[in-house]
């Protein structure tokens, strides 16, 4: 660790630096596992991190940067139970002490006018953040100990991105604008959109596969495409984020989040299907402990209900009573309730694509013979199906990328399309929004080396023009 200062700017400098990290599990008879360990070359560091404050070059007034080199997380069963433990909370627990730990505490309320918001985004320092993160991968062995003879299940996090998106030093002021000809709506947006700071947060290989204890999966990670050990491909994911720099405007979201996924193509052979589900079945597992509730008196229950929200109102109610005085069957006991909005966020999945294929060395007998249907009419029918296409709407498309799975045998697909989230997180109340726009699911037969294609459940209407298939509107309100 290293700290330098210049007084005259009030300037600190710091760096600091990591050469290796190693974390060993708990000792089991003469196995003792490694659970997390650092994999870098002599020549480079694990982690080097700078922080600065005023910089020489004044394009911010906090700088951050972050580099590192992967690590390598294995997933030890026993360990895990054992720290468990350690962290255990008391087996009783009264539905008060509850009830008080979850009390709301609110904040002073300032809707701010163009000047004062002007003011409080001029005063707030800015940021500027480069954090780049080596891939680092998670194993899940077999049994919950990796010895390196039983199958893994492997999760490379991929190449971790964070930017930020600085604000602009001379920014339009509220008289710049005003001599533009803006209005004062027009003028108070511009405002509100300069009250952010903004970050760019990308992540790319993320990559799933499941090896056997024969397979090298190390070298099929730095590959950068798709194997035949792969269950999701190499892929990755967007997130842009806005934090506001004002806390206490109503009017303003705190976080905005917004997160875009492209087209993901999963793709893995039944026997490996049937290796996930082994790891998972597998681990060892903690032990739920049953925790006894003591009920609370009726007296606690009206106390405890009351505080969060009445004490807020309480002040407001009077001070509407006396100045409108209404009959008490029309007076609403919310008027006056001002929310804050917490987070504002939006997801959305374009495409997905799942498919699970034959194992190449599978045998003829392996799946057709144990599980399909040796009916000569239900084959001719459903080839007589393939061709059946609904004369009122066309078939969705999937443009789903197809890399690692042309030269397998395919049995079912599942695709899904246009998946979309938008949330928000108020003071009082949880509004969620989804949509689906398609689903397709499709089961594949070989019939004298010709691949059939049966679709047993096809959406159609959502590439005609029509509504989405699926939509559901939530909300939850304390």
């Amino acid at each position: 660790c290293a700290l330098s200062q210049r007084p005259s700017a009030q300037s600190i400098k710091l760096h600091l630096n990591m050469q290796e990290l190693m974390v060993y599990g708990l000792q089991q008879k003469q196995y003792l596992p490694v659970m997390i360990q650092s994999q870098v070359e002599s020549t480079n560091s694990l982690l080097d991190v700078m922080f600065e404050s005023n910089p020489f070059d004044k394009k911010c007034d906090q700088r951050v940067k972050v580099q590192s080199q992967p690590i390598q997380i294995v997933y030890n069963g026993e360990t895990v139970i054992q720290l468990l433990k350690v962290f255990q909370t008391q087996k009783t627990a009264t539905l008060s002490q509850l009830q008080d730990a979850a009390a709301e505490k609110l904040v002073g309320i300032k809707e701010r006018s163009a000047t004062g918001l002007q003011y409080a985004i001029s005063s707030h320092p800015r940021l500027e953040v480069d954090i780049s993160l080596a891939p680092s991968y998670f194993l899940i062995p077999n049994g919950g100990k990796y010895t390196k003879n039983e199958s893994v299940l492997v999760v490379s996090l991929g190449n971790l991105v964070l930017n930020t998106e600085p604000r602009p030093v001379n920014q339009k002021s509220i008289r710049a604008m005003h001599e533009a000809g803006a209005n004062n709506e027009e003028i108070l947006e511009e405002l509100k959109r300069q009250s952010y700071d903004k970050f760019q947060f990308e992540i790319h290989n993320i990559q799933v596969l499941i090896a056997k204890s024969s397979e090298d999966w190390e070298e099929a990670i730095n590959i950068g495409h798709g194997t035949e050990m792969h269950i999701l491909e190499p892929t990755f994911m967007k997130l842009s984020a806005s934090i506001s720099v004002i806390t206490d405007d109503p009017r303003l979201p705190k976080c905005k989040i917004a997160c875009e996924l492209p087209s993901i193509s999963i793709s893995v052979t039944e026997d490996r299907v049937l290796d996930v589900l082994s790891i998972i079945t597998t681990l060892p597992m903690p032990e739920s402990e049953e925790v006894v509730v003591k009920p609370m008196s009726k007296e606690l229950n009206f106390v405890g209900s009351s505080l969060s929200l009445l004490k807020f109102l309480d002040e407001k109610q009077q001070k509407l009573q006396k100045r409108l005085d209404p009959p008490p069957e029309t007076f609403d006991a919310t008027d006056g309730v001002v929310q804050f909005t917490e987070v504002e966020a939006y997801f959305v999945l374009e495409e997905i694509a799942i498919t699970i294929c034959k194992s190449r060395n599978a045998s003829e007998e392996s799946s057709d013979a144990e599980f399909g249907t040796p009916s000569e009419e239900f084959v001719d029918a459903e080839s007589r199906q393939l061709n059946f296409v609904s004369p009122s709407f066309k078939s969705v498309t999937f443009d789903v990328p197809q890399s690692t799975i042309l030269d397998r045998e395919k049995m079912l697909s599942v695709k899904v399309k246009k998946l979309e989230m938008t949330a928000m997180q108020r003071t009082y109340e949880l509004k969620v929004d989804l949509k689906l726009g398609a689903v397709c699911f499709d089961q594949f037969r070989m019939k004298n080396e010709k691949e059939t294609m049966l679709q047993v459940i096809n959406t159609p209407r959502y590439d005609s023009g029509f509504d989405y298939l699926f939509t559901l509107s939530y909300v939850n309100v304390s």
